[in-house]
């Protein structure tokens, strides 16, 4: 009778949760973050951060003989007569497209993989790299409008990340055989000027992409501010000072600048290009327009560049969409390599050996698979100004491959264990666009193959819908 009694009396309890009722909250399901609402795109902005290398010392003397001022325009223009005297060098040029209460982000990394621990190996041989890590260095803005009573001021705020040469290395037989290339700890040289969030206590919380960020140094529209400004790192072989400058500058169009234009049909093809052409000739080209303008008048200097081969178009996607609908499309290749090694063996292995002895190269054990191509996700949408597309761009490419680990072959030393270094680059804002017709939305700039910036180089992204 207790064993019945006992029975009868948990059978109850034992069947609650199967006759919950269904609109009940479950506390052990997860629930999904609620997607949060954009506000209503405003008025469109223009904003440009240079990053220029100057010798500090000469930097340092004109600054000093100058009065003060509120706008930095002959500190440019300066800079940019150096650059013309190959006395400076203009490293990157990030413009960003964007619309008013929303910001617009550009991010350009390179995604370096290292070593985090070795093997011993046997004598005459390098250490075998038996763990890795993914560190990303390149450059990320954000950038956006706020405005305080009837002032509007361009706002922006960037972090840049970038990898030293050589990299550090405590073996000595890899240091005396090693090319300046070959990656062992990894030198990581970080510049941020951190965004502070509106209506946040905690300014080294983690930010929130949909902040805007406050501007530190207000730049009015039209002007030109110094954002920041640094002594780079020293070499062992370098004996002068170079100062990292970063400028900003930027405008805010009036709608008669920016062509108006509507689509009629619900259904219509939307587009993205990639045109790669020297830095300068296009920093030149940005000068010689109004930024209020360039976004939109881009296109017709495109061709020209194109018929003299001084650009050259390096990607493109078409697909069709729909209005108010998400949407995306994309091409990758799947890019498979391996991330764990078997060690290489000695063909005649002798620890008490002082003398190199062959080796058999390194064998991949296990891999994964990296989607490279580019992709565009978003929304096409209008209002009374016109048509205007929300959403990401990325685009991720192999530039080479990363040496982390050589072996003798005859009088020279090859590579072993290597992993490919991939380039990330995401633009994420809302861009106002001219149907029909191409729009300029952002640029970048390029990377070497062992993931160096290339200051010779950018590559603008430009999308069209018809």
């Amino acid at each position: 009778m207790k064993t019945k009694y006992l029975t009868l009396a948990l059978a109850p309890i034992l069947a609650l949760p199967l006759t919950q009722a269904a609109d009940e909250k479950n506390p052990f399901v997860k629930k999904a973050p609620e997607k949060k609402e954009l506000p209503p795109p405003g008025q469109a902005f223009v904003n440009v951060l240079e990053y220029f290398d100057v010798p500090a010392d000469m930097l340092d003397q004109w600054m000093d003989a100058q009065p003060p001022s509120t706008d930095d325009k002959p500190l440019r223009a300066q800079i940019l007569k150096w650059v013309a005297e190959n006395q400076a060098t203009l490293v990157q040029t990030t413009l960003s497209l964007g619309t008013e209460n929303r910001t617009a982000q550009t991010s350009f990394t390179a995604e370096q993989i290292y070593p985090t621990s070795y093997d011993p190996s046997a004598p005459g041989t390098w250490a075998k790299p038996v763990s890795f890590q993914t560190r990303n260095a390149g450059f990320t803005t954000i950038a956006g409008i706020t405005r305080v009573e009837d002032n509007v001021r361009l706002s922006s705020t960037f972090e840049s990340v970038e990898k030293l040469i050589p990299s550090l290395n405590y073996g000595m037989l890899e240091k005396k055989t090693q090319q300046s290339t070959d990656v062992f700890l990894p030198k990581i040289w970080n510049c941020r000027l951190p965004e502070v969030p509106k209506d946040h206590d905690d300014p080294f919380a983690d930010p929130d992409p949909d902040w805007l960020p406050i501007p530190l140094t207000p730049c009015f529209p039209g002007e030109v501010k110094l954002l920041f400004r640094t002594d780079k790192p020293i070499s062992e072989t370098e004996t002068t000072r170079t100062a990292r400058v970063v400028l900003t500058r930027g405008d805010i169009p009036e709608s008669t600048h920016i062509p108006k234009s509507n689509l009629k049909s619900e259904s219509f093809t939307i587009s993205m290009r990639v045109v790669e052409i020297p830095q300068m000739t296009f920093s030149a080209w940005l000068d010689s327009n109004e930024l209020t303008t360039a976004c939109w008048s881009a296109e017709q200097a495109i061709p020209q560049w194109l018929e003299s081969s001084t650009a050259k178009i390096s990607d493109q996607l078409s697909a069709r969409a729909q209005m108010n609908l998400d949407s995306g499309f994309s091409q990758t290749i799947e890019y498979i390599y391996p991330t764990e090694w078997m060690p290489a063996k000695s063909s005649n292995p002798d620890e008490s050996s002082t003398e190199s002895t062959p080796e058999q190269p390194s064998m991949g054990t296990s891999y994964e698979t990296r989607n490279i191509g580019s992709t565009l996700n978003g929304k096409v949408e209008q209002d009374e100004a016109g048509v205007y597309f929300s959403g990401t761009i990325v685009k991720v490419e192999h530039l080479g491959d990363s040496v982390m680990r050589r072996i003798k072959s005859g009088d020279a030393w090859i590579p072993d264990v290597t992993f490919p270094l991939f380039a990330s680059t995401e633009l994420k804002g809302t861009f106002r666009l001219n149907t029909g017709h191409w729009t300029l939305i952002g640029t970048t700039g390029t990377y070497t193959e062992f993931g160096q910036i290339n200051p010779d180089t950018c590559r603008l992204y430009l999308m069209k819908i018809e």
